[in-house]
């Protein structure tokens, strides 16, 4: 029987008269039908569950129309753009609601360093979906264009995905001030720390490197990740510190003068 054919495929068990919902986007149709079971689709009504942000769908989609039976989408909006591909075959369907109320995350704003009284914009994202679809920069250009430098306006982007698009990433980073930040790590010299009495002579007369490692967490892979690097002591610069890259216009808009992210100045 059917329900055999998909239990063997690892799928649960679908009486033949159920029609298959397949919500995935239609370029990648084809390849998904070709990894099910041809005795599951045999004779059965296939709906594609699709939506589309534009007017105009793209011509790659002309073909997965063809595959499926009827497609499905959540919005009238969607539905008159689909309607172009497969003429009398396009359904409205909202997405489902769940049976229960959801139940909220016990997380708060401090488990993720936010503050508690700034509005925030949340812009959630895939990279390996269309850049332009999503259009990230425009959200940003949008925020910055509403709140300008606000510190009680905060714009938040979730990127998942990242290693898909690196150029992409790259754009966003030159765009979203919270990129454009570098880290200031900072040691305090006291009784406990191994430089304590220390002096630009002695480092240089012991021959001593500073050794530096930063671990993290890759959020797609959920592998840790180790950058490393080593600073002898004729490369510590004593009483400086980094010149602010950081400027505000007489209209509120951030500047940063990359030609200068490396320069250092004399303690005051």
């Amino acid at each position: 029987m059917l329900g055999d054919a998909g239990a063997a495929a690892g799928l649960p068990a679908v009486p033949p008269d159920v029609p298959l919902v397949l919500h995935i986007n239609a370029p990648v149709l084809p390849a998904a039908l070709l990894r099910l079971p041809r005795a599951l689709l045999r004779g059965r009504r296939i709906i594609g569950y699709w939506a589309w942000e534009l007017p105009v769908v793209p011509n790659a989609w002309a073909a997965a129309a063809g595959l499926v039976h009827d497609i499905w989408t959540p919005s009238r909006f969607s539905a008159d753009a689909l309607e172009r591909l497969a003429p009398g075959r396009v359904q409205v369907v909202p997405h489902p609601v769940a049976l229960s109320p959801p139940q909220p995350s016990a997380l708060t704003r401090a488990d993720f360093g936010l503050p508690e009284e700034a509005v925030i914009v949340l812009v959630s994202f895939s990279l390996a979906s269309s850049f332009a679809r999503k259009n990230p920069l425009a959200a940003v250009a949008a925020f910055r264009q509403a709140f300008g430098a606000r510190t009680d306006r905060l714009l938040l982007l979730k990127i998942v995905h990242a290693s898909h698009a690196p150029a992409d990433l790259a754009l966003i980073r030159d765009r979203h001030p919270i990129f454009l930040f570098g880290w200031t790590i900072l040691h305090e010299i006291d009784d406990a720390s191994p430089l304590a009495g220390a002096s630009e002579e002695s480092l240089k007369d012991g021959h001593v490197y500073l050794l530096l490692t930063v671990i993290g967490t890759d959020e797609n892979t959920g592998q840790s990740l180790m950058a490393r690097h080593e600073y002898p002591a004729s490369s510590i610069r004593w009483n400086h510190r980094y010149v602010d890259i950081l400027s505000t216009d007489a209209n509120g808009i951030d500047h940063f003068d990359y030609t200068r992210f490396h320069d250092v100045e004399p303690l005051a």
